[in-house]
């Protein structure tokens, strides 16, 4: 009797524990489906397999991955959805706020596709495993929700580039959690750039914002996030210097901050970045790429209002990782640097329409592999080191100086 009672107990219990992980997969398909109803153009069927008829098992379906849960009561969880668009395979549709019954997913990626609308804010706070968030290349519009950097603590990367979406940058976003990255450019995102006040920045790797229409100074606190490799904010209204902070962000490699309206000196403190490779101070062409973002606005064009003093701090030239160091127009004057790192790494120079004078300086030959150098419409005098023959040069152009004596002979390349 007593060996009975227990066998239809733990019979209840695995009937139990089976209907409830049951309904774990009912309500992941219910999930799925109701995402499948909120596109209204897949022109490629690329949803066709979402179909309980045909296919019962969710888990099979295209662009879904599942995983074992490791509570016994839930089975197998939905924790990926990746619906990648491509140039003949787009979706068309909205992102609805059922997505909030996926409540296991790690990944969410919808990039490239032709999405519209806001994100549901309550639903997308409602995701609180989630690790990947990409949604670039869309037509999503509205604020970025701020529960993206209060509710996801476990969120490392996060794009939602080439977008319209307006408003201020969430004040608690850059710096927040375990971020590595954040891209934002190509926008239409207004209003200062912040960091969290309380944040160390540690795990912050790459921060994108360019192409939008932020104003005011680059904070100080950028310098807090040491660990940034890219930091892009080209494209914007931002004002004032670029910060000396920046020099504490010691494992930097790229910093563009042209077309902007900012003023003041180059900071010499940018030579304690000795693994920046490319600095881009200004643009000369006057364009800014888009694909609907803050860029539409403008009809695609930017001009270029920064406008430095002083010359290239000498600082900057010693950096040994330097490979580009792009600052044509950038109201520059004084003299080039006379000394450039004995390990130059510099492939391009771009100091052309400045107003720099003296010579050019003999320690450029130190640059082995210069392939382009532009010093045109400059007050440069006096002859051109005949040690710049280098074989790799593509491109040279010191027009419109008072340069005189023979041109450098280049193995290879043209003038």
């Amino acid at each position: 009797m007593v060996a009975a009672a227990w066998f239809l107990f733990v019979g209840g219990l695995a009937v139990a524990f089976s209907a409830e992980a049951l309904s774990f997969n009912n309500s992941a398909s219910g999930a799925l489906l109701s995402f499948k109803n909120s596109i209204f153009g897949d022109p490629s069927n690329l949803l066709s397999s979402w179909n309980l008829t045909t296919s019962p098992d969710n888990c099979t379906w295209y662009g879904v991955t599942c995983q074992k849960s490791s509570n016994t009561t839930r089975g197998v969880v939905v924790i990926a959805l990746n619906l990648t668009g491509t140039s003949t395979a787009r979706l068309s549709g909205t992102l609805p706020e059922s997505i909030q019954n996926l409540p296991y997913l790690r990944t969410l990626v919808l990039s490239h596709n032709s999405f519209s609308g806001e994100i549901p804010a309550g639903s997308i706070a409602k995701l609180s495993f989630l690790e990947v968030l990409e949604l670039q290349g869309n037509n999503f519009s509205g604020k970025i929700p701020q529960q993206i950097s209060t509710d996801l603590h476990y969120l490392r990367f996060l794009n939602l580039s080439f977008n319209s979406f307006t408003g201020d940058i969430p004040a608690t976003l850059i710096g927040f959690g375990k971020l590595r990255v954040i891209d934002l450019s190509n926008n239409r995102l207004t209003g200062e750039m912040q960091l969290v006040s309380s944040s160390k920045c540690l795990f912050l790797r790459h921060l994108k914002l360019s192409n939008n229409l932020l104003e005011n100074n680059i904070p100080k606190d950028i310098g807090h996030c040491k660990n940034l490799r890219t930091l892009l904010l080209d494209g914007n209204i931002l004002q004032g210097p670029i910060p000396a902070e920046i020099g504490q962000i010691l494992e930097l490699r790229v910093l563009d901050v042209s077309t902007n309206s900012l003023t003041q000196t180059i900071p010499k403190e940018l030579g304690y970045c000795k693994k920046l490779s490319v600095l881009v101070l200004t643009n000369s062409n006057n364009f800014v790429g888009n694909n609907g973002g803050a860029g539409g606005s403008l009809d695609g064009f930017r001009l270029e209002f920064n406008a430095f003093e002083g010359g290239v701090p000498q600082e900057v030239a010693m950096l040994p990782s330097l490979q580009i160091l792009w600052a044509p127009r950038a109201n520059l004057d004084g003299r080039l640097p006379g000394n450039w790192s004995d390990s130059c790494s510099l492939r391009v120079l771009h100091l052309g329409q400045n107003s720099l004078r003296g010579v050019v300086p003999k320690g450029l030959v130190m640059c082995k592999n210069l392939t382009f150098l532009d010093l045109s419409s400059n007050f440069l005098t006096g002859d051109l080191p005949m040690q710049l023959q280098i074989p790799c040069m593509m491109y040279f152009n010191v027009s419109q100086n008072n340069i005189s004596g023979p041109v450098p002979t280049f193995w290879k390349g043209q003038l």
